[in-house]
């Protein structure tokens, strides 16, 4: 790559105040940090919505943010808005170029995010606290930039390009295999559970239960770390059936109530108060290395003897159970509940012969357990698209791309 420039010798750093008026209906094309991060589109926003100054700024301006620059955010003002006048929030800082056959905008914006740039200044930030961070734009203004010919800055504009948009259809195809895993279980209790509904072969949930028990009342002031005992809750149980022990709080209680509130590895979690869409949320309770106590917004439930609480589990999750539940959801204002006398009458999709229950459940844990395989698969290379797309930029601008 060619030899730095500093970068005020290239741009103005340009702050054309605007004070909006707060009678005014006048609209404007606004160019904010939460446009940016929602995907780079500025939104329309009438000037009496506006409840603060903003700069003015038009195309071809690169937008620099000096908030929290740990957050790269580069923004090149396009010529859209059919004639909007457009404004930028004030924390962004606004690079005008001088003369455009010496350094092209979108070669500016991609060189804004290089790691190479983007390093120095993320040390010499000055804040009070981390969530406002900033730097000064005499900083900004003097870092050096590569600055080869107009073409070859073109050219690595078109490579950068070309990368990344080959990084964003790795992304999407595992987002898309990541919704392929997710939906596996659900086909597989379909596929095992459809013939049980079409014979009519159900039975009621009360007809399966031993006992039940609604778990420990603790307030938030009474949760926290150094308490005596963990404590599970209604995020606990994750959707699909799934529990996720990974987050704990912990409470305090007395050995009676840690006695009468304990889960014991198998027993059937149903969350009885909730959102419409979260309330009946279903679970089975995992081998703990110590006590784990519940919390009062979930039934346990213990069932008689040869029924599988994994099976059971996985029946909550068919469609037909769970168009039946959604007619027992009773809501209040905006929380919603399942009482236990209405769950009593949901109808179980149940084999007859307890082989088949065992056979059905086995498969169906056997394909859970790929499917939650394949999903932590892919939620690893997650973390590798940060680093790639860096790593690209890093190249481009050392002369390597």
């Amino acid at each position: 790559m060619s030899t730095l420039r500093p970068l005020r010798e290239l741009v103005d750093n340009v702050s054309d105040a605007f004070n909006p008026a707060p009678t005014s209906s006048k609209e404007f094309l606004l160019f904010s940090f939460e446009a940016f991060d929602a995907g780079k589109k500025p939104v329309t926003v009438a000037e009496s919505e506006m409840k603060s100054g903003k700069k003015i700024v038009r195309a071809g301006d690169v937008l620099f943010a000096k908030l929290n620059p740990r957050i790269p955010r580069a923004w090149l003002v396009r010529n859209s808005g059919n004639g909007t006048t457009k404004l930028c929030s004030t924390e962004f800082v606004v690079l005008r170029v001088k003369k455009a056959k010496e350094l092209d905008p979108e070669y500016l914006t991609w060189t804004l995010l290089a790691p190479q740039f983007l390093a120095p200044i993320q040390a010499q930030v000055s804040s009070s606290t981390k969530s406002h961070q900033r730097v000064r734009p005499e900083f900004i203004l003097d870092k050096g930039i590569p600055l080869p010919p107009h073409l070859e800055q073109r050219r690595v504009v078109s490579r950068i390009k070309e990368c990344l948009s080959r990084v964003e259809e790795m992304q999407r195809l595992r987002e898309e295999a990541l919704d392929d895993a997710s939906a596996l279980t659900a086909a597989a209790v379909r596929e095992r559970l459809d013939p049980l509904v079409r014979a009519g072969d159900l039975i009621p949930f009360g007809e399966l239960v031993a006992a039940t028990r609604l778990g420990l009342v603790r307030s938030k002031g009474e949760q926290g770390d150094g308490r005596a005992f963990a404590y599970f809750k209604m995020n606990n149980i994750a959707r699909g059936g799934r529990v996720d022990v990974t987050s704990m709080t912990r409470v305090d209680a007395t050995p009676q109530e840690a006695r009468e509130n304990a889960l014991t590895d198998g027993d059937f979690l149903f969350n009885t108060r909730n959102s419409f869409e979260l309330v009946g949320k279903t679970g089975v309770a995992p081998a703990f290395p110590e006590p784990l106590l519940y919390n009062n917004n979930i039934l346990r439930v213990r069932f008689r003897d040869g029924v599988l609480s994994h099976y059971v589990n996985f029946a909550f999750q068919h469609p037909f159970v769970q168009k039946e539940l959604n007619l027992r959801k009773s809501k209040t204002t905006n929380v919603c509940a399942v009482y236990y006398k209405s769950l009593q009458t949901l109808p179980i999709p149940f084999p007859k012969r307890a082989d088949d229950q065992k056979e059905i459940t086995t498969f169906l844990k056997r394909v859970e357990s790929t499917a939650i395989a394949m999903e932590s698969q892919l939620d690893e290379q997650e973390s590798d698209y940060p680093a790639l797309r860096e790593s690209i930029l890093r190249e481009a601008f050392a002369g390597n791309l």
